[in-house]
């Protein structure tokens, strides 16, 4: 894992995929970006700052950075979230190298994290093997059918 500096802002990814709910990802965006503003606004220039930037599927199915809200290059994530879906899981072919994307950061030391139906990216990636998982009620007998070695707990949300 690359060691960030501490005055290097902490970087929050956000994957994009297709049918992903893009009004998730602009929201997670957004209150990020507001929360590092109010840091700056209340504790000045030196605080801690956060770093946003949004990973996306190619259409050769690989995953690249297609955003970031700062220009100088980064060291490495802290966390990284998979957001919920739209319509049609976010699992199979479809996803292409997302599920090892998300294990690659996750070797590298990023905490990962998924909302509502992000669970089954989650799932695809196999850290959730073994473990229980929190989500949304309606996706609860899907997960647990499709993968038998992940429980799920839909009354933690």
């Amino acid at each position: 894992m690359t060691k960030r500096a501490e005055s290097e802002p902490a970087e929050i990814g956000i994957v994009v995929y297709p049918r992903a709910l893009m009004s998730a990802i602009h929201g997670l965006t957004d209150m990020f970006q507001v929360a590092s503003m109010q840091s700056v606004e209340q504790s000045g220039v030196d605080a801690p700052q956060i770093r946003i930037s949004h990973w996306k599927l190619q259409e050769d199915g690989s995953v690249a950075k297609s955003r970031d809200t700062h220009q100088d290059p980064s060291s490495s994530l802290v966390a990284l979230i998979l957001p919920p879906t739209l319509a049609d899981l976010p699992v199979g072919e479809r996803i292409g190298t997302l599920p090892a994307f998300v294990r690659e950061q996750h070797q590298r030391g990023t905490t990962i994290c998924s909302v509502c139906g992000g669970a089954y990216l989650l799932a695809e990636s196999g850290l959730a093997a073994g473990r229980t998982i929190t989500t949304h009620w309606s996706h609860q007998d899907l997960i647990a059918n499709r993968y038998g070695n992940i429980r799920v707990d839909t009354d933690s949300c």
